[in-house]
């Protein structure tokens, strides 16, 4: 027996056992880790009252990869949780004897345990979502369960953590689907299977609970299965199943179906782990969200959404946010073919995974959007402009306009990717959301706008969210030779270092108190008060006086000011005409 203090139970000893170096630590042992080349014990060893074992490494080796050291546990099947465009997430997996933990890539072809703040998502979603729609949706209660199902041909899923872990957010996958939940053969799956069905009543086209003959205590649908249960036996059991109506589980005709609302207490929200938002575009287009991307005409906004469809397609940073790559459908509804593909070719492509269509949108474009979506799985969606794509008779009529965009938004909401129109402004320059032409439910119905805006001979772009972090007013510089659009400073910046010029200049020789300076340099009060106090701290001008009544601030140039500041001229894109470069490069 290794040190000196008692040991509880047989299962301690045989952990403590089997490890180098034991010795007594606190209220439990240290020991060298047996998962990794631990030359100091690292290892922290304690028995909880409950009898379970906990071993923790302070080199931060994983309690699984420690138990599989040890021989004690194996890893006998990992279950991958993808999102929308198959990346993984994380892992639940199941070891023997009989156990489950859960784990996320680590970002260096590993893992680490647990979830963290990852986002939680269906089993098998990446399936499910390409599935035929048509089809029915099988919800077990285990990922063995949904695979065993999977291998028979049937469309399935399940949530991640076993029973009592649905959460509402995943409905939204399963929306106008056929679904039909096998509980498990206890209270706890009953329960699990009912919370389940309930929760999907809202948004389903139909839900069925359908309870499997001859389950042994706790069995599922793999016992069902293995036991001789055919696939023509589960279709004849789901077809003879009647169709939930209520949270009472009472029955209805299919084209009586009623939705209702699906109420979740505000203390079960709250207990619920905060999950960030992810994002196509970094802090800027939600997954699942609707934007617009406006501007007045000719001013470059389909030249910057390919920009953004290629940025994405590649996964390279855009107005120096990252992106998440994925596959972009880019509709073309206005513009040639030959234009679209001459852009891409100047912009470098190689073929990336964007599909394009040009010409006109069909009749049914919305289905045929849909469609297209559950067949590709894009990340990005673009289409240009909305006013080829909305059958709007109206584009002023906030009704109208609110009852044609309802049904895009659920389609980005439902299928995970992220729906971006290019409209127009209206005349005038009004900004943010006024800015839109036609109504004002254009703006409350995006979750971000992105305007791009003609300003002192360049373009600039910005954007309001409802989600993510404002973009700030940033120049768009188009490179007249790639057809690339790049961010060249932000707007403000430019104004204030194009004032510190005009400040400089009008000082001369001469000290001046502030309001003097300002009538000379004209413009944005602001940004001359601004240019000031940072002229004043890079030692290009000295400032004296007081600040009170009588004794006004006088500022005077320092001789030695750097010439940086006199000779600064903004960046724009041709040194003549700022607009030549993107009409030689793109047509409008």
């Amino acid at each position: 027996m290794h040190g000196t203090k008692k040991r509880s139970s047989d299962a301690i000893d045989k952990v403590l056992n089997k490890l180098r170096d034991v010795k007594p630590c606190g209220k439990g042992w240290s020991a060298r880790c047996p998962a990794h080349d631990d030359q100091h014990p690292s290892l922290t060893v304690t028995e909880a009252e409950n009898g379970l074992i906990l071993m923790h490494c302070h080199a931060e080796c994983s309690y699984e990869n420690i138990c599989l050291a040890l021989g004690i546990s194996n890893i006998v099947a990992t279950y991958d949780y993808r999102d929308e465009m198959g990346k993984l997430l994380y892992q639940v997996t199941r070891t023997a004897p009989k156990g489950f933990f859960m784990r996320r890539p680590n970002g260096k072809e590993g893992f680490k345990n647990g979830l963290g703040d990852v986002r939680r998502m269906l089993y098998r979603l990446p399936e499910l979502l390409k599935s035929d729609r048509q089809q029915p949706v099988f919800i077990p209660e285990g990922e063995k369960d949904v695979d065993a199902l999977r291998r028979l041909g049937f469309v399935a899923t399940c949530n991640s953590g076993g029973a009592g872990k649905w959460r509402d957010e995943y409905n939204r996958w399963l929306a106008e689907r056929d679904v039909v939940v096998l509980p498990d053969n206890d209270a706890q799956g009953d329960e699990h299977a009912q919370k389940v069905a309930n929760s999907l009543l809202a948004v389903a086209a139909s839900v069925k609970l359908v309870r499997l003959p001859n389950l042994p205590a706790k069995g599922d649908v793999s016992n069902w299965l293995s036991a001789g249960g055919t696939e023509e036996q589960l279709l004849a059991f789901v077809e003879k199943a009647e169709i939930l109506d209520s949270r009472l589980g009472t029955s209805m005709n299919r084209e009586n179906i009623a939705s209702g609302f699906t109420l979740t207490p505000l203390t079960d929200l709250l207990a619920e782990p905060e999950e960030p938002i992810p994002y196509v575009w970094d802090r800027t287009l939600p997954m699942g969200g609707f934007s617009i991307c406006a501007a007045k005409p000719k001013v470059g906004k389909s030249t910057l959404a390919r920009n953004l469809a290629l940025a994405v397609a590649k996964g390279e940073d855009f107005f120096g946010r990252a992106t998440n790559q994925g596959k972009v459908i880019y509709l073309s509804l206005e513009e040639i073919r030959a234009e679209i593909t001459g852009h891409f070719r100047q912009m470098g492509s190689a073929g990336e995974d964007i599909l394009v269509h040009t010409g006109r949108a069909p009749t049914n474009a919305l289905q045929a959007l849909s469609t297209a979506i559950t067949q590709s799985q894009p990340a990005l969606v673009i289409i240009d402009p909305l006013s080829r794509f909305l059958r709007v008779a109206d584009f002023n009529s906030y009704g109208e306009v609110t009852k044609v965009l309802e049904p895009l938004i659920d389609l980005a909401r439902e299928s995970g990717c992220h729906i971006l129109a290019v409209h127009h402004n209206g005349k005038g320059e009004r900004d943010g959301g006024d800015s839109l032409l036609g109504s004002t439910a254009f703006f409350g119905a995006v979750d971000t706008l992105l305007i791009m805006r003609r300003k002192e001979n360049n373009r600039f772009v910005y954007s309001e969210q409802r989600y993510g972090e404002n973009l700030s007013a940033t120049l768009a510089h188009l490179d007249k030779e790639t057809g690339k659009v790049t961010p060249g400073g932000a707007l403000e910046t430019i104004q204030i270092d194009t004032c510190k010029r005009r400040v400089l200049e009008s000082l001369g020789e001469e000290t001046l108190t502030e309001p003097e300076i300002k009538e000379r340099v004209g413009g944005n009060s602001t940004h001359t008060s601004k240019a000031l106090r940072e002229l004043c701290t890079e030692g290009a001008v000295q400032r004296t006086g007081a600040g009170k009544k009588g004794d006004p601030y006088l500022y005077a140039k320092i001789s030695e000011a750097k010439s940086s500041i006199l000779d600064f001229t903004p960046k724009t894109n041709s040194e003549n005409n700022p607009d030549d470069d993107w009409k030689d490069a793109v047509n409008f």
